[in-house]
């Protein structure tokens, strides 16, 4: 099409007007949406209307339909050309006829990070140099052309599409209108996302609907609307989410709750959510997965695009982001926000004063490596074991080091709303974890260390009650130690009070039928049986008589219901996280050690019948003893829970023939209850088998434990225990009595 001139082009605008002057004389009034767009389109002097491309390369025009150019920032635009990538240019020969040109400037709408940049020549004279960012929305730019015959748009550089739409020519005199529509103003608050969606994402930020598969949930509570940001691990660089909202400067406020996502299968990740207006940071927030969800309030006024950004600290979470208000200026409910933690569910007023924790308030973070980490009460089949009973509702704490993440500390973090005074629970070892270390259990309230005592893996059960001040956040912890194999330790029976602690029945665990007279087994095997040089299958360790095919053949008497200890010596290569013994690691194994050594297995101080009970050899404490990269030396044991109900315990003990080590020295044999040594009794390996009473005096826990005196020890199985209600004395035959001196204390 040949080019037109000034004059032709003002002479046929006069043919129009007259056109249009004389439809409304003859009364045809109906001037719809199309004739006012006609209208529209003689009064503009459009470029890709009236003149075309004398060059070009990489480009494409939009002549004819409105809003036929989708642009960046969710925006379109009307009649423009499109030039494609790096080097990619178009010229138009205006015939020096005008003095202002107006458009607008944007990425196509397949938004990204890419940014271009595109100059605009005029006569070959740099008029325009601007960079184009394909997140932002469109920008309005005019320039002056007087005189002016030739006009080049090109990119110089950068992996964009730049759109030009609504490029007018405007004549001398003539003053440039805005000919965009004008966003309506809103007449309130608006939620992003539900109401306003985002106009460009990043593959690492996604939206959550009422649609979605899985909706927002912090602190337990479930939002249908918002935004989710991936923050995980990278090989290279950072996953980035980000998502940008086209605001058209019409806000002044904006609102809304952020955390890390509940994660209940041991994450443990944090991250920063940063927020840009304009480009510009207004804020950063550093989340972490325990944290209560913060309310952010801020202000964006003049804000055209709003941005939000997450990105990985450690450790593998999402962030989310919801409840996200923008509100105009004047706004009543927007002057009444205030920054701070988010608010908690109103269903905890609900709640009785005295309830169950886990099954009314679920923990809405858990960290720890355990196949199943948090028990609901859900059923009384699935179960976990601690002291003899079994708990349907609690927590098991257990964390080892990997190489991606060196946390030793598991922990259970819950939203109390800030409605209870105090929490009770019972505490105690997971038998069928297989090591044997101490710990120390934390209760923190809103980050607050309010209680902690010691998790040591050959107590009983210990029962708690502790204040917690109606705290928002409740977290159980256990500090870690510093070993790859860890025991595993229980919270169980979890009670939240309001005002003081109230006894109750919330929990019953029913005790077995306590015959006057019983096999121990039969009362129930041991919760603990530690023999760490054994076959991994523990079956082989125990065997209760239900059948004749397992036996311990101890000089061609078959033994079917009895158990084997045996102490052993191994170098452990392990100690500390991942082989590091320094540091905290290196304190850690102090306290374990200090621990072990301490008074957790408490002499009674007497001599009965010839046999020496008391300090004479180390204390039962830990079992596990670690020098940091040296030996272990590891103890043997058996725990059995006997409800209180018995008075002695008889017992047969014997060394296995094919485990005799030809050692003449004796290896110590001592029974416990509570805690208390009640005999020490000497083991040989080329002894006959022995026949043993020891008063237990109604304990709740009577253990055999044998104790490392020399390294690995013969294997000796002990059968024929029985327990009765009767009182009887202490009863070592001689053969196996220690010659060694009373304790004085």
């Amino acid at each position: 099409m040949e080019q037109e001139t000034k004059e032709t082009y003002r002479k046929r605008r006069l043919v129009f007007i007259a056109i249009a002057i004389g439809l409304i004389l003859l009364g045809n009034m109906d001037c719809g949406g199309d004739s006012d767009k006609r209208s529209k389109e003689e009064e503009y002097t459009y470029l890709v209307d009236n003149f075309t491309a004398t060059a070009s390369k990489d480009f494409a025009a939009y002549k004819y339909k409105a809003k036929e150019i989708r642009m960046s920032g969710g925006e379109a635009g009307e009649k423009g050309f499109i030039i494609k990538e790096k080097g990619a240019y178009a010229t138009f020969n205006i015939g020096g006829g005008y003095e202002t040109l107006t458009f607008y400037l944007a990425h196509n709408y397949e938004c990204s990070d890419e940014v271009g940049i595109v100059t605009v020549r005029a006569d070959g004279k740099k008029i325009l140099d601007e960079k184009v960012r394909g997140y932002e929305p469109p920008r309005k730019y005019s320039v002056d052309v007087t005189g002016v015959n030739e006009i080049t748009f090109k990119v110089e550089d950068g992996d964009i599409y730049a759109v030009v739409s609504d490029a007018i020519l405007w004549e001398e005199g003539e003053k440039p209108a805005d000919v965009r529509e004008t966003p309506q103003e809103p007449s309130g608050p608006t939620e992003l996302v539900k109401e306003l969606g985002p106009y460009y994402m990043s593959s690492h930020m996604e939206t959550i609907t009422e649609n979605s598969d899985a909706p927002i949930r912090l602190n337990r509570q479930v939002y249908n609307y918002g935004l989710r940001g991936d923050m995980t691990m990278a090989l290279i660089g950072a996953y980035d989410g980000k998502a940008y909202f086209n605001l058209h400067r019409q806000y002044s406020k904006l609102s809304f709750i952020v955390g890390c996502r509940d994660d209940i299968e041991g994450g443990g990740g944090s991250g920063w959510v940063t927020v840009k207006a304009d480009g510009k940071t207004i804020e950063e927030i550093e989340i972490k997965e325990g944290d209560v969800a913060k309310q952010v309030v801020l202000d964006i006024s003049g804000c055209e695009y709003l941005s939000f950004h997450t990105q990985q600290i450690e450790g593998d979470s999402y962030a989310e982001i919801t409840k996200i208000m923008v509100y105009p200026e004047g706004d009543d409910v927007a002057e009444q926000l205030e920054n701070g933690i988010a608010p908690p569910d109103p269903r905890l007023k609900e709640l009785p004063d005295a309830c169950k924790l886990i099954s009314n308030i679920p923990p809405y973070q858990v960290v720890g490596r355990v196949n199943k980490q948090i028990y609901d009460g859900a059923s009384d089949h699935i179960t976990f074991s601690m002291g003899g009973y079994k708990f349907s509702e609690g927590i098991i704490l257990y964390q080892t080091a990997s190489f991606w993440d060196d946390n030793l500390s598991a922990c259970a973090t819950f939203d109390l709303g800030n409605e209870f005074d105090y929490v009770s629970f019972t505490t105690g070892y997971i038998g069928k974890s297989w090591n044997m270390n101490d710990d120390v259990l934390m209760v923190f309230a809103d980050d607050e260390l309010v209680f902690s005592a010691p998790l040591i893996a050959t107590y009983p059960n210990r029962h708690y009650v502790v204040p917690i001040n109606k705290c928002r956040s409740l977290r159980f912890a256990n500090r870690g130690c510093g070993r790859l194999d860890v025991a595993a330790f229980g919270i169980a029976d979890i009670v939240v009070y309001r005002g003081e602690p109230a006894e109750n029945d919330l929990f019953v665990h029913p005790e077995p039928d306590c015959p006057h007279k019983i096999d121990l087994i039969d009362l129930g095997r041991p919760y603990i049986h530690y023999v760490s040089t054994m076959s991994d299958d523990k079956e082989e360790l125990i065997y209760d008589g239900s059948s004749k095919k397992n036996y311990f053949d101890l000089n061609g008497e078959r033994i079917y219901k009895g158990f084997i200890l045996q102490t052993s010596t191994h170098f452990s290569l392990d100690f500390g996280v991942l082989g590091d013994d320094n540091g905290a690691d290196a304190a850690a194994a102090g306290i374990v050690g200090a621990t072990a050594l301490g008074a957790s297995f408490v002499a009674t101080g007497a001599a009965i019948g010839g046999a020496t009970v008391g300090t004479t050899v180390a204390p039962l404490g830990a079992l596990l003893l670690l020098a940091a990269g040296g030996e272990a030396v590891e103890n043997s044991l058996a725990a059995f829970n006997t409800y209180g109900e018995y008075n002695a315990v008889t017992f047969k003990v014997g060394c296995l023939p094919l485990s005799r080590a030809k050692s003449e020295e004796p290896e110590h044999l001592m029974i416990g209850a509570d805690h208390n040594v009640m005999a020490n009794i000497a083991l040989y390996e080329n002894m006959e088998p022995q026949e043993i009473t020891v008063p237990i005096n109604g304990c709740e826990q009577l253990i055999f434990w044998l104790a490392n005196t020399g390294g690995t020890s013969a294997q000796y199985v002990i059968y024929d225990i029985v327990v009765t209600k009767d009182k009887l004395p202490l009863d070592i035959p001689e053969a196996a009595r220690l010659e060694l001196p009373v304790a004085d204390e």
